[in-house]
Formats: structure tokens, sequence, C-alpha cells
């Protein structure tokens, strides 16, 4: 006697994984996401699509299920159709302070600097770190003296284009140690995908004090921002700066999917804080350009740290559960890669 089959999982759920560039996330990975998700969860159909029509002709079936869609990078143009999308928008480094210090998340103090500012070194340190609200890699950041700081026009002082128009902050500088260090927490949706700890060259001058950066032979030129090409990159489960990493992601960012927390310990006080949320979707270094390059050259794999497809997959389970709705009936909107 021939055993029946059993019924199919009905379908409750859809689930779109939308790739925003291939240099932001490979396919892979989502390909990988989309397996281990359909594994753990039949009641959850999904679907990856990129800006193709190709792709986004395959959400039409089941339009009017509750649907989630989780985008990889910023999508700045509308969804194929509707439902709830959590994606990376970008917003500037003061937004994000804003946003940490709201949710009472340890931030060192910043100000926006406009016309008219002027800083107490009695309050701020004789030192104070300068850079613009918008950007990466350490561009345009430089320490400056505290009493010196005033308002310049953006577009007179930044040598990349993207910073032309964003305003400049000044932030109190967090003393990690004589060569800088800092940490990079991958958050998706609350929890660690990979902990990378960076240590500045040893070759580089060290800053032997909080303060001393005019002392020692030559003076000056002190790098203050730890990641370089001659950085050393570790793979740490350092469960302090992962903890605060994760609450951060879920109490002030909620509905961004992942976020690439920069975390600096004080190297007298061992206090924590958070300097930037990385928020425009470019953190996503198990794939990445930039992050294969980084791996191949200090031999590390963030793919294996804390197995991150699979974490990423248990956290997509839940989330489309609980966050999925249905599209309201009438026309779904133009694919979010039209024009």
């Amino acid at each position: 006697m021939t055993a029946r089959a059993l019924p199919a999982t009905p379908k409750r759920y859809r689930l779109v994984l939308a790739r925003v560039a291939e240099h932001v996330v490979r396919r892979r990975d989502l390909d990988a996401l989309a397996e281990q998700v359909a594994r753990q969860a039949p009641d959850i159909d999904v679907v990856v699509a990129g800006k193709r029509r190709a792709d986004q002709w395959r959400l039409l079936p089941h339009a009017f299920r509750p649907t989630l869609t989780v985008g990889f990078g910023a999508l700045r143009r509308r969804r194929f159709l509707t439902g709830r999308i959590l994606h990376c928008p970008r917003m500037p480094k003061h937004v994000e302070l804003e946003k940490l210090r709201s949710a009472g998340i340890p931030v060192p103090d910043w100000v926006v600097i406009e016309p008219g500012t002027t800083l107490d070194p009695a309050v701020w340190g004789p030192y104070v770190v300068v850079k613009p609200s918008v950007g990466g890699v350490g561009i345009d950041v430089r320490i400056r003296r505290t009493g010196r700081v005033r308002w310049v026009a953006p577009e007179a002082i930044a040598t990349e284009p993207s910073n032309r128009s964003a305003p400049m902050l000044a932030q109190r500088f967090v003393y990690t140690g004589p060569w800088a260090v800092s940490y990079r927490v991958c958050s998706f949706f609350g929890r660690a995908l990979y902990c990378w700890r960076v240590e500045q060259s040893h070759e580089k001058r060290p800053l032997e004090g909080r303060w001393q950066f005019r002392t020692g032979t030559g003076g000056g030129g002190i790098q203050i921002i730890a990641p370089s090409k001659t950085s050393t990159y570790t793979l740490v489960a350092d469960e302090p700066v992962i903890e605060l990493a994760e609450r951060a992601h879920r109490l002030a960012f909620p509905d961004y999917p992942y976020l690439g927390f920069d975390v600096l310990r004080d190297a007298e006080t061992g206090e924590l804080s958070i300097i930037e949320a990385n928020t425009g979707g470019l953190v996503w270094h198990l794939s990445s350009k930039m992050g294969i390059r980084m791996q191949r050259a200090h031999a590390i794999d963030l793919y294996q740290q804390f197995d991150a497809l699979a974490r990423a997959a248990e956290q997509l389970v839940e989330i489309t559960r609980t966050h999925a709705v249905a599209a309201p009936v009438g026309r779904p909107l133009q694919p979010f890669g039209a024009r």
C-alpha cells in the first residue's frame, strides 16, 4: 500500500529579499538566506528580487498575502507591491547620534558646528574630533584644538563631493590607547552577525596620553581613526561590545534590517560608547566588495564567526511572522528600481 504524501504547509506569509546592487550584497547570500528561511518556515514563501523588471514580475502571484520586504541597501524608489518594507535609508551622523542618545545608548557628546559656534575647552577638553555629518572611511575626520573650532562652509573644506553639503560636527574625543582601536558590530534585526576589532598600525606614532597630541618627536600628525589599509583586523566575541550594539539596534533603529555600529572603549575608564550606526546599507561586509578584500587581507571569515547566515535566517523568520502585512486592494506600485 502506497503511503499518502502529507499535504503541503499552506503559505501564510511572503518574504521578499530585495537586492539593491551587487557591490552591496552578492546574490548568493540572498539565495542562501531564502533557502534557509524556506527550510525553517514552510509557512513563508520567499522571493529574491532585484531591480530588473523580470525579477519583480515574480512578485505578482499572491500579491495580497501578508508580505514583508527586506531591502539590502536603501530602496530609493518605490517597490513593486505594497506591504511592509524595511530597508536601510541613510541618515546624517548627527541624526543617528540623536536617535541613539534618545534611546539611552551612550554616545560621546557632539554638536553641529554652525555660524557662531564656540566650544569651551573646560567642558570639551583641549581637543575635539571634527568630521562631516555625511561621509565614511575616515574621510575629512580631523582632530582640532577646541578653542579654535569655528564654522566654515562644508564645501570649502570637504575633500569628497558627498560631504560638501553636509554640516560639520564636533565630537568629544575618546582615548582608546596609544594606537587607535575600535570595534565594528554588524547587527541584523538586533542580533550580531560579526564583530571585529581593528587596531591602528604600530608603525604609526603613538598617542602616549589622552591629550598629548603636540608632544614627542615631530608633534602633531597623530591618526585618530583606527581603520586604514595598514591596520590589523581580528574577529572578537567581546560580549559587552556586542550587547551594546544589539541593544542600540533594538531600541534606536527597530525598522532597519542591518546596521554597522562603531564602538569605542575608553582606555582609561573602560566605558563603551557608539560613535556611528552606519545607516545606508553599505555594511554587509560578508560579501560586499570591500568586505571580501578585507577578509582576504586579514585571513578572517565573517560567515563563520557566529554562523551569520543561519542567524540572519532565524531573524527573518521571526520578523516576517510578526511584521508582514497584507497589501491594500488596488493597483500595485511601480518597481522600486523603475524610473
